[in-house]
């Protein structure tokens, strides 16, 4: 059996594997409550309707949005409020321009929909009128749902949404779905940093349990007091990565924002219902955050988190950052000539743009092209070195189909690039060392010989693999033959490219 086929005929087997964990992760969320959820929740509970201004921007707040519109039995009225296009507030260009997709979705439904005013949301009116309460004072307060919003809501504004009878009078009828298990990953990108974090949970299992602890949805409570620090009325945790069923390979899902996001979405509308459904006593079980746990998920920047630091970062970790940021952003570089080619011609350093990256571990990389790896493993070879390579197999590591928004029983369908893609060209890169070593693993030292840790670390030691680049001004390029051609005379005398930060 060849070696490509060998990885198909692998990833394969792990398939199924990949599809039971899926249907379960489905099945597990309509059961699943936190230790902070109330013991038990009616499906539908006498005094849960309610006057609902929803407020979101992103594909995460449409996923929400629309399982909001279809639970009628929740909500007496539905009004979203959404940041102001530049067609909302001119006449020109208007057909050009993209429309939000949460005022698309309500304007489909019929759902009243406005705009932020020009000079700010504290001057905003509440569309709900005294009427539309009148026989339901218990709710008589109108309720706030936030999703993705990206917007300060003053405290003037926030202070409207509170509940003014029953025992939870004077408790904040504004709610927050964020996609993280608070007072983990607070912050502008939660899911994104999730990800991104999740570059050495394969190799540490302290790594995957600080991963695990911080994944899922969280229902809060909007605080006045800072971003993601309200009360959390209820939290379902989400598992990344699979248990093997004995026998069988072990299997890491190779997440994106793509294809998580639209996971976490339904989860934190399957809690978000849950809570609408009987918001007082999930109100009365409400429980303050613990600051000292927090971690944050700050506001991507391209300028920050999408240069490359070969002589700070792992492939591992660029590789998880590219999935949990590529979509924002590619990443950059500068290639530096080498010397020699310096003086063969006129040669500066160029900047570069990375597109489709992945992973190949030293002992996948020394088992194909064993040369390669030796000259990557060199003592000569530092962060940022690149070589050529003809003919690469196709990743066997799993990744997920994108989630379909309308039909959330679609998701468990998964594939591997490996089972379609055949070998192709591409540069492989050598980064800054893993920080695995033989105390990341748990066993004790009389229970594993130094050799097979020694395999392990061996495993966890990867290389960066790139397969499409793009330079200023031109389109982007899939790595070959012909580009390497282009490419060769800045090489040494082994054929390394040098990459670096600046």
């Amino acid at each position: 059996m060849t070696a490509p086929t060998a990885i198909r005929s692998s990833c394969i087997v792990c398939q199924a594997s990949r599809r039971r964990f899926l249907f379960a992760q489905v099945a597990h969320r309509q059961r699943c409550y936190s230790q902070v959820a109330p013991p038990s929740q009616p499906d539908v509970s006498s005094n849960a309707n309610h006057d609902i201004l929803f407020c979101g921007s992103d594909q995460f707040a449409h996923i929400i949005l629309a399982r909001l519109i279809q639970a009628k039995e929740l909500y007496r009225s539905l009004h979203v409020l959404t940041s102001p296009g530049v067609n909302d507030f001119q006449s020109w260009g208007g057909s050009r321009m993209k429309t939000s997709t949460v005022k698309a979705l309500a304007q489909e439904h019929s759902v009243a929909h406005h705009i932020i005013p020009k000079a700010g949301i504290e001057h905003f009116t509440l569309p709900f009128s005294s009427a539309s309460s009148r026989g339901h004072q218990e709710n008589s307060s109108p309720l706030l749902v936030t999703a993705s919003f990206g917007h300060f809501l003053p405290p003037s504004f926030l202070n409207t949404f509170t509940s003014q009878t029953g025992v939870n009078g004077g408790s904040s009828r504004a709610l927050n779905v964020h996609p993280s298990l608070l007072p983990h990953l607070r912050g502008a990108a939660p899911i994104q940093w999730a990800i991104a974090r999740s570059e050495d949970a394969a190799a540490d299992v302290h790594a995957a349990e600080r991963t695990a602890s911080s994944v899922g949805v969280t229902i809060q409570e909007l605080s006045v007091v800072g971003f993601d620090r309200g009360r959390i009325l209820l939290q379902l945790p989400f598992a990344l990565q699979p248990h093997s069923p004995p026998g069988e390979p072990p299997t890491s899902i190779a997440w994106t924002y793509a294809t998580l996001m639209p996971l976490l979405a339904h989860l934190g509308a399957d809690a978000l219902l849950r809570v609408l459904r009987d918001l007082d006593r999930c109100a009365s079980y409400a429980t303050p955050q613990d600051d000292a746990l927090a971690t944050y998920a700050p506001k991507l920047r391209s300028d920050k988190h999408g240069v490359v630091q070969w002589t700070k970062w792992s492939a591992r970790r660029i590789e998880a950052r590219w999935r949990g940021f590529g979509h924002h952003f590619p990443f950059s570089t500068m290639l530096h000539p080498a010397p020699e080619a310096v003086q063969r011609g006129a040669f500066k350093p160029t900047s570069m743009s990375f597109h489709d990256l992945d992973l190949i571990t030293a002992r996948e990389l020394n088992k194909h092209e064993p040369y390669l790896a030796a000259v990557l493993r060199d003592e000569s070879s530092q962060p940022g070195h690149a070589v050529f390579c003809a003919e690469l197999p196709a990743s066997a590591r799993p990744t997920v189909l994108p989630a379909d928004s309308e039909a959330k029983d679609k998701i468990a369908h998964a594939s591997s690039r490996a089972s379609s893609d055949s070998p192709s060209a591409a540069l492989l890169i050598r980064c800054a060392p893993s920080s695995v070593s033989s105390s990341s693993f748990p066993s004790p030292p009389t229970s594993i010989s130094s050799s097979a840790i020694s395999a392990r670390v061996d495993e966890a030691e990867a290389f960066l693999v790139v397969r499409e680049t793009r330079l200023p001004g031109k389109k982007r390029r899939r790595i070959d033959r012909e580009w390497w051609n282009g490419f060769r005379d800045r090489a040494d005398a082994r054929g390394r490219l040098r990459f670096a930060s600046s």
